[in-house]
């Protein structure tokens, strides 16, 4: 009871000294208020955005075209010419069996597309086209197999001259081989009925369309030559007959 009374006491007392600084007339100065705290907030540290990146997908590269029948169906593939216009022949297939589509498209070197050519009704998946100068002319025709018949392949012939970029669909021929003969001529074999022989037929250009000029036959037994009717004698150098039958049956594809 004694230590509770002397805390009570001392307690007492420090209210009362407490209570005179309150006193009117004292000269003390007020209480300064807390100094603000000010917290300075850096601004956050940015990162510039990472300049764009364009991914260049490169185009397909296709292989260049077969020049042999595997008996596989052919791919997309290109053709490079090796005459003076040194164009790029892109094809393309589309479509099934003997309703496909073939889509050739031409571009010069420096890469502008020249022309779009397309053959429909064909076996894309067979047709092999190929580029040969069958005129000696110094350009490359492009010839496109269209469809497998009992006396050969039907081709579409495409023909261009001097320094075009653009052909011409010149016209079509049927054969199982395709040559030229020295003097220009555009030459297609084929066997005749019965293993008898084979014949050859010569064809020019006609305001750039392939017309047949002249056609021979060379037969097994008895071996001979001789010349096909009708001859268009005036789209050959020949006046007569004797003498279109005597060049034609010498040149290369019919001896060979």
């Amino acid at each position: 009871m004694g230590r509770n009374s002397a805390i009570c006491t001392v307690f007492a007392a420090t209210m009362i000294v407490a209570g005179c600084d309150n006193v009117s007339g004292l000269d003390t100065d007020p209480p300064k208020p807390a100094p603000k705290t000010t917290t300075s907030t850096a601004a956050p540290a940015t990162t510039p955005p990472a300049a764009p990146t364009t991914t260049v997908i490169p185009a397909t590269a296709l292989l260049p075209c077969p020049d042999k029948d595997s008996g596989k169906p052919l791919p997309d593939c290109t053709l490079q010419s090796s005459d003076s216009a040194d164009l790029t022949f892109t094809v393309r297939r589309t479509g099934a069996g003997d309703n496909g589509t073939l889509t050739v498209a031409i571009t010069t070197p420096t890469g502008v597309a020249a022309q779009t050519i397309t053959e429909k009704g064909v076996d894309s998946a067979r047709s092999r086209p190929e580029l040969i100068d069958t005129d000696a002319d110094g350009r490359e025709e492009l010839i496109i197999p269209l469809a497998t018949t009992p006396s050969g392949t039907r081709y579409a012939v495409y023909h261009a001259t001097g320094t075009a970029t653009e052909f011409t669909r010149s016209g079509e021929f049927t054969g199982t081989a395709i040559d030229y003969s020295p003097d220009g001529f555009t030459v297609t074999s084929a066997d005749l009925p019965a293993n008898k022989g084979r014949t050859h037929t010569f064809w020019t250009y006609e305001s750039d369309k392939l017309v047949p000029a002249a056609t021979v036959e060379v037969h097994t037994s008895p071996k001979e030559c001789i010349l096909s009717t009708p001859t268009t004698l005036s789209l050959t150098p020949y006046a007569t007959n004797s003498a279109a039958r005597t060049h034609f049956c010498a040149q290369p594809a019919a001896t060979n």
